[in-house]
């Protein structure tokens, strides 16, 4: 074996040219690489975790396929449930079904949602009213339906749906025995 300059006759590694000295700079050197690299990456993944969460990130997250479109959803209720009426007194009779369609919160896009009011009763369903309102991205409408009743049962149940997407919200209302007619 033939010893390298400055390394000893003999020892491990003096035939492949390396010296305790060459070892030890490639140890460092792949070390600063390393630790560089850790840096680089510590810095920049919450650069880049921040850049994500702003709209122009999320816009570039969806481009590169890597983020689906925000979910969107609607929330449906009455806009007053106390004044929903917990009896009706006569065989027929109007009542005010008002509702609230709330669009998603970031919602970027105006919807039009179809709504309908259905009124059920002794195992029969039949539509009441009907329409289509536009709401606002990430707002709101109020939809005043006026449906006229007829007690045929004990009660009844009134049902205000969307079509797309399906929601539906809902109440029931007694007919006092004055109010039922009997078929």
């Amino acid at each position: 074996m033939s010893a390298t300059p400055g390394e000893p006759a003999g020892t491990p590694g003096g035939a492949a040219g390396f010296t305790p000295l060459t070892r030890l700079r490639t140890l460092l050197t792949g070390s600063v690489t390393k630790t560089r690299s850790w840096v680089a990456l510590a810095v920049l993944v919450p650069i880049m975790a921040g850049l994500a969460q702003t709209g122009a990130g999320h816009s570039m997250l969806r481009a590169a396929g890597l983020a689906a479109p925000p979910a969107s959803y609607v929330a449906l209720s009455f806009t007053d449930p106390q004044a929903l009426p917990a009896q009706l007194q006569s065989k027929v009779s109007t009542v005010k079904v008002w509702f609230v369609i709330h669009d998603a919160p970031g919602s970027q896009v105006a919807r039009a949602y179809r709504w309908s009011v259905l009124i059920s009763q002794a195992g029969s369903t039949l539509p009441a009213a009907a329409g289509q309102v536009r709401v606002p991205a990430g707002g709101e409408r109020t939809v005043r339906a006026t449906v006229l009743t007829t007690c045929t049962a004990q009660r009844l149940q009134l049902t205000v749906h969307l079509a797309s997407p399906a929601e539906s919200i809902d109440f029931w209302t007694a007919c006092s025995p004055a109010a039922r007619s009997f078929r």
